[in-house]
Formats: C-alpha cells, structure tokens, sequence
C-alpha cells in the first residue's frame, strides 16, 4: 500500500514499477493508494495508468498523516499479509515481493527493508538528514531490542496483518513501523538490506512538526512500554 500526498511527479513512476514486479508472481495482489486529500492531480496520475494488478485509491477528507494512512489502507486491505513504501521513489519497488513472501512464508511475522543492515546504505542525504535519522534511531532502538532490529525507522516492510490485533495500534506522525514493532511485538523480525535513494522529484516533506510529533510518539512508547512491564511483574 502506498500513502500519498501531493506526490504526481512519482506516484505514476513507483506504481508502473510496483506492477511490473507484483504481475510475475504467482500470488494474488492487489495496489491500494490511500490519498490524502492531494492537489496537484496525484489521484488522476493514478487513475490514468493501466496496470495488471487491481488499483484501489482511497481518498480521505478531513485527515491527513502518513502513519494514520498507512494503517488505513492496512485495515481496508484484503490479504493477510500488507506492505507499507513510499510512493516518492526512495524505496526499491523490485524489493517488494521478497518482503511479502518473508512473511507469507511464515519465516517472520514482520519484514523490514533496513538501511543498517550489511548490504543496505543510504544514497544522497545530506550530513543533517543522516544525524537526524541516526538520532532517531538511538531514540527508539531501547524499546526494539527485544527484536534486535537495526532500522526501526524504516517505512518500507510487511506486516502479518494479525499481529495488528494484539494491541491498539494509535499512529502518531509518520512511523506505523516503530509503532508496531514497540506495541505489537512481532517475532521473528527478518530485515532485508536494501539501497535508499533520496525521493525522485519534489522536496521531503520532512518539517518541524514532524519531528515535534516523532519526540511525542517515542514519549508515548516508552509509557506504553513501561506500563506494560509494570502490569506483566
């Protein structure tokens, strides 16, 4: 599933891409674009492709936030198994099926395509990017040790979709991953290395805010998980 804001300029890229990969497998898929509220005709690049895999956007009014969409198209899919990427063309769509046959498999209930694993490295971000993504990262990893995964921060993974059960999953900002790995606690983790190329076209929509509210989800983790030991003994 793919979230999209304002992203014309890769959405056509990324879903041409997407079904290429996903049309020469034997499993049954579907795209579904979770859009909210675009206006620069991002749902119209969509509609104009024709592609083999069955397309199904989803236009929200009145809410926004990549996580929050993220999750929405997870509960409106229909398959066990959901992936999460971007639509800006920062993550390799040819990587998708080897996620989702991860988890279909059964070798791990959540696939992550990590940057900081041997093999995967990041291409193209500038010193203050990578400092605060490196930041980030020693934010969160305390709350994942249990799983041992190296990119937390990661947006592009797959998930069995019942593990989402387990806890109330409430998405703040932009990192539904982080939020399930601490609440939901999926095991095994595999992660799968992978190159990550800064977005084809148009400018990070990374703000102030963003990470104002990532403090704020790392705070209401570290509750969350303390409460949890506390309730356990």
């Amino acid at each position: 599933m793919l979230p999209t804001y304002n992203e014309a300029a890769t959405v056509g890229h990324v879903l041409r891409q997407l079904d290429e990969v996903l049309s020469r497998e034997t499993f049954r898929s579907e795209i579904l674009l979770v859009d909210d509220g675009s206006e620069d005709g991002t749902v119209d690049v969509a509609q104009q492709l024709t592609l083999r895999t069955p397309l199904r956007i989803i236009v929200r009014e009145g809410e926004r936030g990549l996580a929050s969409a993220i999750l929405n198209g997870f509960n409106a899919a229909e398959g066990r198994v959901v992936l999460a990427m971007d639509s800006d063309g920062s993550h390799p769509p040819s990587l998708a099926p080897t996620l989702i046959k991860v988890v279909m498999s059964g070798e791990a209930e959540m696939a992550i395509a990590s940057r900081y694993v041997e093999g995967g490295y990041v291409v193209n971000w500038r010193m203050e990017r990578r400092l605060l993504s490196a930041a980030a990262t020693l934010m969160a990893l305390p709350l994942t040790n249990g799983t041992k995964v190296q990119d937390p921060m990661s947006g592009f993974f797959a998930v069995d979709k019942h593990i989402l059960w387990r806890s109330s999953v409430r998405p703040i900002g932009f990192k539904l991953g982080f939020e399930i790995l601490v609440r939901c606690r999926p095991l095994p983790v595999v992660e799968i290395p992978f190159v990550f190329h800064d977005r084809l076209a148009g400018s990070s929509k990374l703000s102030f805010r963003q990470i104002a509210d990532y403090v704020w989800h790392v705070a209401s983790l570290y509750r969350f998980a303390y409460q949890r030991r506390l309730s356990t003994g």
